[in-house]
């Protein structure tokens, strides 16, 4: 969060006509599991990743379904990176996740250009 992934994406939006997903706020608020994740993410962390996951991968399609055929799409946002949030998990868990994320990102239609900064967790 705070990385600049919604900035650059808004201006692949206005330099190079790509269309956007982006991440909302107000798509945060609809994430029903998005309280007790943040309290306790150790206790909560498993039902989070697939919760976070399944509202992902819907507004991925979602969008991507209404825009025009062989549009440019650029998302700030990404099933990928539902892989950091599945490394807090114990090892059984995290590989049900992982495979979980692996077999939805195969589901979803070609997303021209994703925004994952790779930066060390201070």
């Amino acid at each position: 969060m705070g990385t600049g992934k919604t900035s650059l994406a808004k201006l692949f939006n206005q330099r190079a006509g790509f269309h956007t997903i982006l991440e909302q706020e107000e798509d945060l608020k609809r994430v029903f599991f998005l309280e007790p994740f943040l309290s306790n993410p150790t206790k909560y962390g498993f039902e989070g990743n697939l919760n976070f996951l399944a509202f992902h991968l819907n507004r991925i399609q979602e969008r991507l379904h209404d825009l025009p055929e062989k549009s440019k799409v650029i998302s700030d946002a990404s099933v990928v990176t539902q892989y950091a949030y599945a490394s807090w998990l114990p090892s059984d868990e995290q590989e049900t996740v992982s495979r979980i994320i692996a077999h939805s990102y195969k589901k979803l239609p070609k997303v021209d250009l994703w925004i994952v900064p790779h930066l060390p967790i201070d």
